[in-house]
Protein backbone atom coordinates (compact mmCIF):
# COMPACT_ATOMS: atom_id res chain seq x y z
CA UNK A 1 0.00 0.00 0.00
CA UNK A 2 1.11 3.36 -0.51
CA UNK A 3 0.57 7.01 0.69
CA UNK A 4 -1.82 8.10 -1.41
CA UNK A 5 -4.06 4.86 -1.19
CA UNK A 6 -3.69 5.08 2.64
CA UNK A 7 -4.73 8.65 2.82
CA UNK A 8 -7.80 7.98 0.47
CA UNK A 9 -9.10 5.54 1.82
CA UNK A 10 -8.70 6.66 5.46
CA UNK A 11 -5.85 4.27 6.49
CA UNK A 12 -8.32 1.15 4.45
CA UNK A 13 -11.98 2.14 6.22
CA UNK A 14 -12.89 3.45 2.38
CA UNK A 15 -12.20 -0.87 1.55
CA UNK A 16 -14.95 -1.89 3.78
CA UNK A 17 -17.61 -4.24 1.96
CA UNK A 18 -20.68 -1.56 3.22
CA UNK A 19 -21.22 1.95 4.27
CA UNK A 20 -17.43 3.01 3.76
CA UNK A 21 -18.57 7.04 3.41
CA UNK A 22 -20.38 6.53 7.05
CA UNK A 23 -17.50 4.39 8.72
CA UNK A 24 -14.95 7.28 7.32
CA UNK A 25 -17.14 9.93 9.01
CA UNK A 26 -17.19 7.90 12.12
CA UNK A 27 -13.46 7.42 11.83
CA UNK A 28 -12.53 11.54 11.39
CA UNK A 29 -15.52 11.67 14.57
CA UNK A 30 -13.74 9.49 16.58
CA UNK A 31 -9.87 11.10 15.70
CA UNK A 32 -11.30 14.45 16.44
CA UNK A 33 -12.86 14.07 19.72
CA UNK A 34 -9.62 11.94 20.97
CA UNK A 35 -7.00 15.35 19.48
CA UNK A 36 -6.05 16.26 23.05
CA UNK A 37 -6.36 20.19 22.32
CA UNK A 38 -9.68 22.28 21.83
CA UNK A 39 -7.81 24.98 19.80
CA UNK A 40 -9.85 26.37 17.24
CA UNK A 41 -6.76 26.89 15.40
CA UNK A 42 -4.53 23.54 15.79
CA UNK A 43 -8.30 21.69 14.19
CA UNK A 44 -8.00 24.00 11.58
CA UNK A 45 -4.31 23.68 10.36
CA UNK A 46 -5.36 20.17 10.49
CA UNK A 47 -8.23 20.66 8.47
CA UNK A 48 -6.49 22.18 5.78
CA UNK A 49 -3.77 19.19 6.28
CA UNK A 50 -6.47 17.03 5.52
CA UNK A 51 -7.91 19.29 2.55
CA UNK A 52 -4.48 19.41 1.08
CA UNK A 53 -3.44 15.35 1.24
CA UNK A 54 -6.99 14.92 0.86
CA UNK A 55 -7.09 16.11 -2.89
CA UNK A 56 -3.67 15.12 -3.84
CA UNK A 57 -4.49 11.70 -2.80
CA UNK A 58 -8.34 11.22 -4.48
CA UNK A 59 -6.62 12.10 -7.34
CA UNK A 60 -4.19 10.23 -7.57
CA UNK A 61 -6.60 6.78 -6.70
CA UNK A 62 -9.12 8.57 -9.62
CA UNK A 63 -5.94 8.17 -11.71
CA UNK A 64 -5.37 4.68 -11.29
CA UNK A 65 -8.71 3.72 -10.91
CA UNK A 66 -10.67 5.71 -13.63
CA UNK A 67 -13.44 6.88 -11.73
CA UNK A 68 -14.19 9.94 -9.80
CA UNK A 69 -14.94 10.11 -6.53
CA UNK A 70 -14.49 6.16 -6.04
CA UNK A 71 -16.24 4.73 -3.08
CA UNK A 72 -13.14 3.88 -1.60
CA UNK A 73 -12.16 7.28 -1.24
CA UNK A 74 -13.38 8.28 2.32
CA UNK A 75 -10.62 11.29 3.15
CA UNK A 76 -13.66 13.61 1.44
CA UNK A 77 -15.86 12.29 4.51
CA UNK A 78 -13.20 12.27 7.54
CA UNK A 79 -12.59 16.71 6.20
CA UNK A 80 -16.38 17.11 5.96
CA UNK A 81 -17.59 15.45 9.50
CA UNK A 82 -13.57 17.52 10.75
CA UNK A 83 -15.10 20.69 9.62
CA UNK A 84 -19.12 20.23 11.38
CA UNK A 85 -17.41 19.29 14.20
CA UNK A 86 -14.57 22.68 14.24
CA UNK A 87 -17.70 24.98 13.56
CA UNK A 88 -20.13 23.30 16.20
CA UNK A 89 -19.72 24.07 19.99
CA UNK A 90 -17.85 20.64 21.74
CA UNK A 91 -19.85 17.96 23.67
CA UNK A 92 -20.36 14.15 22.66
CA UNK A 93 -23.99 15.01 21.74
CA UNK A 94 -23.21 17.98 19.56
CA UNK A 95 -20.79 15.51 17.86
CA UNK A 96 -23.30 12.75 17.11
CA UNK A 97 -26.02 15.51 16.12
CA UNK A 98 -22.82 17.09 13.86
CA UNK A 99 -22.10 13.41 12.71
CA UNK A 100 -25.82 11.98 12.06
CA UNK A 101 -26.83 15.70 10.27
CA UNK A 102 -23.24 15.31 7.87
CA UNK A 103 -23.81 12.09 6.64
CA UNK A 104 -27.59 13.21 5.67
CA UNK A 105 -26.37 16.23 3.97
CA UNK A 106 -23.53 13.65 2.19
CA UNK A 107 -25.89 11.04 1.34
CA UNK A 108 -29.11 13.34 -0.03
CA UNK A 109 -26.66 15.99 -1.63
CA UNK A 110 -28.81 19.29 -1.85
CA UNK A 111 -28.19 21.91 -4.06
CA UNK A 112 -24.98 22.87 -4.85
CA UNK A 113 -23.35 20.09 -3.31
CA UNK A 114 -23.97 17.55 -6.06
CA UNK A 115 -22.82 20.40 -8.56
CA UNK A 116 -19.34 20.52 -6.68
CA UNK A 117 -18.39 16.43 -6.97
CA UNK A 118 -18.21 17.28 -11.14
CA UNK A 119 -15.15 19.39 -10.19
CA UNK A 120 -11.88 17.28 -11.14
CA UNK A 121 -8.54 16.46 -9.84
CA UNK A 122 -9.57 15.85 -6.44
CA UNK A 123 -11.17 18.90 -5.73
CA UNK A 124 -14.96 17.93 -5.88
CA UNK A 125 -13.94 14.79 -3.93
CA UNK A 126 -13.54 17.06 -1.11
CA UNK A 127 -15.62 19.91 -2.32
CA UNK A 128 -18.98 18.18 -1.95
CA UNK A 129 -18.39 16.70 1.10
CA UNK A 130 -16.98 20.42 2.68
CA UNK A 131 -20.19 22.19 1.71
CA UNK A 132 -21.85 19.04 3.37
CA UNK A 133 -20.12 20.29 6.66
CA UNK A 134 -20.74 23.50 7.03
CA UNK A 135 -24.81 22.70 5.85
CA UNK A 136 -24.92 20.03 8.70
CA UNK A 137 -22.72 22.37 11.57
CA UNK A 138 -24.76 25.85 10.39
CA UNK A 139 -28.02 24.16 10.86
CA UNK A 140 -26.70 22.81 14.23
CA UNK A 141 -25.43 26.73 15.33
CA UNK A 142 -29.01 28.03 13.90
CA UNK A 143 -31.11 25.45 16.25
CA UNK A 144 -28.78 25.99 19.11
CA UNK A 145 -28.73 29.66 18.86
CA UNK A 146 -32.89 29.39 18.53
CA UNK A 147 -33.02 27.20 21.44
Amino acid sequence: MNYHYLVATGLGVGKLPMMPGTFGSILGTLAFLLLPTDSFLIRSIILVIILIAGAFSSFKIEMVTGKQDNQIIVIDEIAGIWLTLTIIPGGIWFSLAGLLLFRLFDIWKPYPIKKLEKIKYGYGVMLDDLLAGLYAGGLILIVNKMI
